[in-house]
């Protein structure tokens, strides 16, 4: 229907009349000689018990606040095939991200916001409380189905873990947080302000019972976004402000850095599904990229930087996490043979694909173990791990379709000619195995190794490993092992791989002239 037919619903009549963007309605700003106001027309007429509510709300804590609010100018108009109509005052004010943003004006914005979450505290609504949003922070696990509309697979990664970590942090715990009525929506287009103080919120469309700490993490989220460089000390700003209005649970603060990720992977999510659907518009889009930008800072983000900040800022103490007492009780309990990297320890706590957090919260990028071929924590894995170890976790005395199944398809990466596998469960079992095997097949005595190679904690394995019997407190080298130099390709005795294959073939050749024929040849890749 025609917005100038709508508004004469309320016997007003149009002068102006412009389109606004929105999701569940369709909105107008409509300029009468009566002032000027705010149209929505809704299609759904499922949608009228919640928007009832939703006005409810607005009108039970607009005497609470100091703040503007959308009030209701009227009745709600019930049209003849069940859509329906609202007419709602139009809020002057510029909004968040048209401001420069002082730390008066952030705190100014978490105290009022906190006011607001305070008056909202006794109210009860049966349809807000039904409401089931995949907007809203507690149904987070609702958008991973749109996962698929991801194209890139490193940024679809990035998403899947962290709806992975809200499954295992938030969704546990999330029945014990304080949960009541909240706007559910802060972000910057409906946060109306001046230069120094937030003086109006708009658009309660998102309206919903959640848990308190969710209306927190989501006016950060794009406080944070508004703000990429600087976005720690903004966030603190604002949350400064909503715990002295509201103080905050200790558990809850603990919560803001993984909420945080988790709105920004729902707003991501819709824009893919919108993209692949045809329903891109650029209010649906506006947020893309920034959210993109910063999901990639956070995955590298120490969550332990994050969390002790915020906690700091709402005066909360910071859980000392003593390096060096746990290097003393580490010599206590372990083998000094296990020996630490570094001069100094480094205490990690946490790793997500290529980066690893310590307790201090610094971020590591991890160019030296192996983990990350596939990343840390990969949310695939971390999957099937757990639904393996929930289904069936036994060894291989049974029959079971997983172990075939694997073998089946690491195979078919080899040469036919290699055609069986055995599985264990170390590096250092499955070299010995492998030269056990290879000595009783060929009745063949010798090993040829490369220096400085490390075969596992075995006796077999510390006998084929230079890196041991070459280095501190080794034997030296075992009489039936040939080593071969490693290949360098910066200060090593050769500047090509061809002449050091030359040299290890001058070596083999002179072993098995001695009737030394090796029975394998072991080097890491």
């Amino acid at each position: 229907m025609k917005p100038e037919n709508l508004i004469k619903e309320f016997g007003l009549t149009a002068t102006a009349i412009i389109a606004l963007d929105g999701y569940a309605s369709i909105n107008y700003k409509v300029t009468t000689t009566k002032g000027d106001y705010i149209l929505k027309y809704y299609k759904n007429p499922e949608e009228l018990e919640l928007i009832q509510g939703e006005i409810e709300s607005i009108s039970a804590v607009q005497h609470q606040v100091e703040i503007n609010l959308p009030l209701q100018k009227s009745e709600l108009k019930v049209l003849d095939d069940g859509s329906f109509i609202r007419l709602s005052s139009y809020l002057e004010g510029m909004f968040l991200y048209e401001v420069p943003h002082t730390t008066e004006l952030l705190e100014d914005l978490g105290e009022k916001m906190a006011v607001l979450n305070i008056a909202q505290f006794s109210l009860k609504n049966s349809a807000i409380k039904a409401r089931k949003s995949d907007w809203d922070l507690q149904h987070a696990l609702l958008n991973e189905p749109k996962l698929e509309f991801i194209e890139d697979r490193f940024d679809r990664n990035i998403v899947s873990y962290f709806m992975d970590r809200h499954l295992m942090q938030v969704s546990s715990i999330q029945d014990s947080l304080r949960s009541q009525i909240i706007h559910g929506d802060l972000n910057e287009n409906n946060i109306l302000v001046d230069e120094n103080s937030l003086i109006g919120l708009i658009d309660f469309g998102d309206i919903c019972h959640s848990p308190l700490i969710n209306e927190v993490a989501i006016a950060l989220t794009y406080v944070i976004l508004l703000n990429p460089t600087n976005w720690l000390e903004s966030a603190s700003s604002v949350l400064s402000g909503y715990d002295c209005k509201n103080p905050l649970q200790r558990q809850e603060i603990e919560l803001l850095y993984q909420l945080i990720a988790s709105r920004l992977c729902i707003s991501v999510l819709n824009s893919a599904e919108a993209k692949a659907e045809n329903g891109a518009t650029e209010y649906i889009l506006q947020n893309e990229k920034p959210a993109w930008k910063t999901l990639r800072i956070w995955i590298r983000t120490n969550p332990i930087m994050v969390k002790n900040t915020f906690l700091k800022v709402c005066g909360f103490s910071i859980e000392n996490r003593d390096s060096e007492t746990q290097l003393a009780k580490r010599k206590q309990v372990a083998s000094g043979s296990l020996r630490l990297s570094y001069a100094e320890p480094i205490h990690m706590v946490s790793a997500a694909f290529q980066y690893m957090f310590d307790s201090t919260g610094n971020t590591y990028l991890d160019a030296y173990n192996n983990i990350p071929h596939v990343g840390h924590c990969h949310p695939e894995i971390a999957q099937v791990i757990s639904e393996k170890a929930r289904t069936l976790n036994t060894n291989t005395r049974y029959l079971y379709n997983e172990y075939t199944s694997y073998s089946e398809k690491l195979l078919a990466k080899f040469p036919e000619q290699l055609d069986k596998v055995l599985l264990v469960n170390s590096g250092s079992a499955a070299s010995d195995l492998a030269i056990r095997m290879a000595k009783t097949i060929t009745e063949k005595n010798f090993i040829a190794v490369l220096e400085q190679g490390y075969h596992g904690n075995t006796m077999l394995g510390i006998d084929a490993s230079s890196y041991k019997f070459d280095g501190k407190g080794g034997k030296g080298k075992p009489d039936n092992v040939i080593k071969l130099p490693l290949p360098k390709e910066f200060r090593g005795a050769h500047s090509t791989g061809r002449a050091y294959a030359l040299e290890a073939i001058s070596i083999l050749e002179k072993h098995i002239a001695l009737g030394e024929k090796p029975a394998a040849f072991l080097a890491e890749p």
